[in-house]
């Protein structure tokens, strides 16, 4: 195991116990609350328990496993920002600077964290980003990297590489009455000739210059927002953008597929 991937995790403490939750078409269940996704009760078994643990007891784990590097990303400079590696019988490890270390277990059924200290954002971002998405593409479903709205009971999406604008699109669309499907990542489900889009999390991260750019009205009726990392700001929209279990089907409109 890479020895830059040694931080300090503290995980912080959850009052209150269980907690639940849909996202990425799972019922998401456990005692690591999550504050970008929209809590919702448990109708049923979980899909996926989100657990934490001590970062010693993680690391101890995946050094008894025999894992292969998947992914590694580089950041400025030549750092390291992610890495991904596999282990058949211990699952996938998720590992990125201050974003803390995740165990997805091969099934996608549990998703193991040792969080770090440091604001509880940023360590999100990573489990929203990497880790449920795994867990949501080893049971079933298609990922795409896309944030997407909902429009009259219709997902529209968009599909992009990162810094192409898909989350201002759609905050700008938040502004004129749409509802926030996801941020970032789409998974979606087949049912016949249906497509499902479901929600992600309930936290779209902007670029604070996009939201300079806004008018104030639209800045407004975007949501509440807070300053997050000096290059971005998190803007919760309102209540009614999320519903607890939202999922909107996908047409192919007649110039371009939504998603």
């Amino acid at each position: 195991m890479p020895s830059g991937n040694e931080v300090r995790a503290s995980p912080p403490a959850d009052p209150g116990g269980s907690w639940s939750a849909v996202a990425f078409g799972l019922a998401v269940h456990g005692p690591l609350r999550l504050d970008s996704l929209v809590a919702a009760p448990a109708t049923g078994p979980p899909d996926t328990r989100v657990e934490r643990a001590s970062r010693a007891a993680l690391d101890a784990r995946w050094r008894a496993a025999r894992p292969r590097p998947l992914l590694e990303r580089r950041v400025a400079g030549g750092g390291i920002g992610l890495t991904v590696q596999h282990d058949a019988a211990a699952g996938y490890r998720v590992w990125a600077p201050r974003h803390g270390a995740w165990v997805v277990a091969p099934d996608g059924r549990t998703v193991t964290g040792a969080a770090p200290s440091g604001p509880r954002w940023r360590w999100e971002r990573l489990v929203l980003a990497q880790a449920l998405p795994l867990a949501s593409v080893l049971q079933g479903m298609e990922v795409l990297h896309a944030s997407a709205v909902s429009l009259d009971g219709r997902a529209v999406a968009f599909l992009g590489r990162s810094g192409a604008g898909k989350t201002t699109l759609a905050t700008r669309l938040l502004a004129r009455g749409a509802r926030l499907l996801t941020d970032d990542v789409l998974a979606v489900t087949t049912d016949g000739a249906t497509v499902w889009g479901h929600r992600g999390g309930a936290v779209a991260r902007i670029d604070v210059e996009a939201v300079r750019g806004m008018r104030p009205p639209s800045a407004r009726r975007s949501g509440g927002s807070r300053r997050a990392a000096p290059s971005g700001t998190c803007a919760r929209p309102p209540a009614r953008s999320a519903s607890r279990s939202e999922r909107c089907t996908c047409s192919r409109a007649r110039a371009a597929a939504p998603a």
